[in-house]
């Protein structure tokens, strides 16, 4: 029969806590083994309570499967830490997350035409209009640097119902350089 070696880190706590428990009372015996051996248990998979079957077998599989123990592949997703700030930064740059303050400009006609932030969220919007008198907006421009150095463009056109004024669709393009 096949053996897989589990590692006392895939075990929960209350396991490991009871194999150190176990091993403090090896009364002189070297190794836990030697005791268990002296004692002539038989602990093996099949011997453990069904309960523990499922949860065993999963961690076998999972080895054949990955060639890596849990806690191998516990320590490799702290690899993707810096994916997490990337993450983090790209919410911020989607919503209201962060500490950060807004300043708006406004053109002759009291239309916004700049929307700068700073802080935790970093980005202007610039806004254009078609007819600024009547407050047609032709298109905005979000600028921000991702965290990879990039610069990143978000252009929206906007279109109107010709009777009302009123928008009626906004074209977004995402330009990355």
């Amino acid at each position: 029969m096949a053996t897989t070696k589990i590692l006392r880190e895939d075990l929960a706590f209350e396991i490991r806590q009871l194999l150190v428990d176990i091993e403090n009372s090896r009364f002189g015996k070297e190794t836990l083994a030697a005791k268990i051996e002296e004692l002539g248990l038989d602990i093996t998979v099949e011997r453990l309570d069904d309960s523990y079957q499922a949860l065993i077998q999963a961690l076998v599989d999972d080895k054949e499967s990955t060639g890596k123990n849990v806690i191998e592949r516990i320590e490799d997703l702290t690899a993707g830490a810096a994916d997490v700030q990337d993450l983090k930064t790209k919410i911020n740059m989607l919503g209201e997350y962060g500490n950060f303050n807004e300043v708006f400009s406004y053109d002759t006609s009291g239309n916004v035409n700049k929307h700068t932030v700073t802080g935790d969220v970093a980005f202007t919007i610039d806004y254009v209009y078609t007819d600024a008198a009547n407050g047609i907006l032709n298109y905005s421009e979000k600028k921000y640097t991702d965290p990879e150095g990039k610069n990143v463009t978000i252009k929206k056109i906007y279109t109107y119902d010709s009777a009302t004024g009123n928008i009626t669709g906004i074209s977004t393009t995402t330009t990355i350089v």
